[in-house]
């Protein structure tokens, strides 16, 4: 047996005993090193004070016994190997004990193995701790594997960011929150760089106060956003106290700071911040140098979306224009775009006066959306009014903006219209359609579609739109739509169609109301259909002339 250095606590009232004990590990080999106790509250001292490789313990003490020395070494939560060794104890007894946490017992009258015991018990209790050491570094590698997958899950999907649903501000702020949030930080700041300056975008939690506005160069973000590298700062007030003072004031312990890039350039910094001293792990730098990144696309989608928003505004409100004011005439007019992008529909209509009490109006469909389908749809619309103002025929004027259709537009778009001219005064009605869904007649006599024949605009120069004409009598609306109404969809998937359309026109109709709400009420029953899920643009026009009684005689 080699000699081993043990230090051993040893529970035993009787010094001669103990001294036995001693002797037998001494011959066998073991070096030694011991404290002898005989009471709970010395065992108890001399646990709290010292590293103890196995306890050797006396069952029966006068007021003390080998259970309660049992307990008060597991209490302890060390592993530490407890060996009975007594001469006054029946087997039962001893299986009891080592039941209650005991590791061996030992007669005192047969003491020889006792060495061989001690040296298991310390190796085993060794092995015991290097395997718990072992499993619980592999539980703390797989947490933080999940957790640098969570923040990975987190960072990624901030490209998700809805950049339609919020204006630039509350999106930065979203992104903030999100990101500190994912980083258990205490605060977050955006700032966006603008010349040789940074300045403040947004922030979260406790960092308001820090930075608003930097030099390339100064401070941390400053720093950052110059060099194109991160900066961690463990803690602020012993590594950087020229910025102690603010951060401080915000309570802020530890921080880093990491550029944004878009476009291969540097277009802002994202700071993060912990009020308690923080460490990140050597796999967190790089998450957060994604979230980073992940921000300045999110970023910069936002800005290109508030101004092509602002553009899809103007040109809306150039391709759906209808006056209120023209005298003898009541108009209602509505339009839903069918998703909030900001491309602008195909859908337009116009209402414009050509003459003292004649009105023209268009309306129609151009396939596709944005900068593409406005620049066709204010082609069109812009040629019928130019030929509505020669007061030619409204099969003259479809057939003439055709031909500029032809020559100006792609033969892949698909362009319809409805055409016409309404006597504000007689009630007289002339109109034309190119491919375009029948308008309706609508008063207290029902409903009439007032069917037309013709073919798309474009794709034949020399195509025909013949006119036809009606009289609207006194009360009577003539009612225009986009294919939006008519090709709705239900959440089963069964279109609106025409005959529910004429349904909700004939109650139209009963109900007498006027223009406006008519147009409303008639994209509402769209609406409610399609479970508020309409996949198409929806342009409605409501148009009716201020006859008397007897006008349209």
């Amino acid at each position: 047996m080699t000699s081993v250095c043990m230090r051993l606590l040893i529970v035993e009232d009787n010094p001669d005993d103990a001294e036995l004990l001693l002797r037998r590990l001494v011959r066998a080999g073991l070096d030694v090193e011991s404290e002898r106790v005989d009471n709970a509250p010395d065992l108890t001292r001399a646990l709290d004070s010292s590293e103890w490789d196995a306890v050797l313990a006396d069952y029966n003490l006068p007021g003390f016994g080998g259970l309660e020395a049992i307990r008060l070494v597991g209490e302890r939560g060390v592993d530490i190997p407890l060996i009975l060794v007594s001469g006054a104890i029946d087997v039962s007894t001893a299986l009891a004990a080592v039941k209650a946490g005991a590791r061996d017992f030992v007669f005192k009258d047969d003491t020889q193995r006792l060495p061989s015991v001690i040296e298991r018990e310390v190796q085993e209790a060794a092995e015991r701790r290097r395997r718990r050491a072992a499993e619980a570094e592999r539980d703390r590698a797989l947490a933080e594997l999940r957790e640098a997958n969570t923040q990975l899950a987190a960072y990624a999907a901030l490209a998700d960011t809805d950049v339609r649903a919020a204006t630039l501000g509350h999106i930065v702020e979203s992104l903030l929150g999100r990101v500190a949030e994912a980083a258990h930080a205490d605060g977050a700041t955006m700032l966006f760089l603008e010349g040789n300056r940074l300045v403040s975008a947004g922030t979260v939690g406790a960092t308001a106060a820090l930075e608003p506005e930097v030099s390339l160069g100064d401070g941390l973000a400053g720093v950052v956003a110059a060099e194109n590298v991160a900066h961690y700062i463990a803690d602020v007030a012993h590594e950087r106290p020229d910025l102690e003072v603010g951060f401080r004031g915000c309570g802020v312990r530890s921080t880093v700071g990491i550029p944004m890039h878009y476009a291969g350039r540097v277009s802002g910094v994202l700071r993060i911040d912990w009020c308690e001293p923080f460490e990140p792990p050597s796999w967190q730098m790089p998450l957060f140098e994604l979230a980073a990144d992940r921000c300045a696309t999110v970023i910069e989608n936002a800005r290109v979306y508030e101004r092509e928003h602002a553009i899809a505004q103007t040109l809306q409100q150039v391709l759906l224009s209808a006056p209120l004011d023209i005298p003898n005439l009541e108009v209602g007019q509505f339009y839903a775009s069918a998703t909030v992008d900001t491309l602008v529909g195909g859908d337009f209509y116009d209402v414009f006066q050509i003459a003292e009490n004649r009105v023209a109006f268009s309306i129609g469909d151009v396939s596709g959306k944005g900068l593409d389908a406005a620049r066709v749809t204010a082609l069109i619309k812009n040629a019928i009014r130019a030929l509505a103002v020669e007061h030619v025929s409204p099969d003259e004027v479809l057939g003439r903006s055709n031909r500029v259709v032809h020559l100006f537009v792609e033969l892949e778009v698909f362009i319809t219209c409805v055409y016409g001219v309404l006597d504000v005064l007689t009630g007289e009605l002339e109109y034309a359609s190119a491919g375009h869904p029948p308008p309706a007649v609508i008063g207290r006599e029902g409903i009439r579609m007032l069917q037309t024949h013709g073919a798309l605009l474009g794709p034949f120069p020399e195509a025909s739109f013949p006119s036809a004409t009606t009289v609207l009598a006194p009360g009577e609306s003539l009612v225009l739509y986009t294919d939006g109404l008519t090709e709705a969809k239900s959440p089963d998937g069964e279109y609106f169609g025409e005959e529910r359309l004429r349904t909700s026109l004939a109650a139209l109709a009963s109900s007498g109301a006027a223009p406006q709400k008519a147009a409303i009420d008639l994209y509402e029953r769209v609406w409610r259909f399609s479970g508020g899920a309409l996949r198409d643009d929806t342009a409605i026009v409501v148009l009716r002339p201020s006859l008397a009684d007897g006008a349209s005689q």
